[in-house]
């Protein structure tokens, strides 16, 4: 299938993934995987050390946690970063999606997903992002 839409500086971007500790690594395997270099995060005292040594792409918040606890994490990385923001949900309802992109995020995606999906929307996310700096 020819990819319309391939540009040799999306690739090897690095991404920024905020989980819960403890949680799994499989979404940042399955990218690492797609050819993204991936820097895991397990807390929001750690973003400010993160975005000091390596300059993310795209962050990615995949958090189980209370919608006011994103709020935290969110005002605290839009602090340090203005790139894109994916953020991952479990729960489908429209309120909470809905201040998901009121607190900062860009995109949301609310699972199950195929493993497929994940780079695919994180490369269209990317890719809009390069073509809005080639003025």
């Amino acid at each position: 299938m020819h990819n319309m839409h391939y540009v040799p500086e999306l690739y090897d971007k690095k991404l920024l993934i905020i989980t819960d500790i403890g949680s799994s690594n499989a979404v940042a395997e399955s990218l690492s995987e797609s050819g993204f270099i991936v820097m895991p995060a397990h807390c929001t005292q750690l973003i400010p050390k993160l975005f000091i040594t390596n300059y993310p792409d795209l962050v990615l918040i995949s958090l189980a946690m209370p919608l006011l606890e994103y709020l935290s994490v969110c005002n605290v990385l839009r602090g340090y970063f203005r790139g894109p923001v994916l953020l991952l949900l479990e729960n489908p309802e429209d309120q909470i999606k809905l201040l998901g992109l009121e607190v900062g995020a860009d995109e949301i995606l609310v699972g199950p997903y195929t493993p497929f999906w994940l780079p695919a929307k994180i490369r269209a996310m990317l890719y809009r992002e390069w073509k809005s700096r080639q003025v």
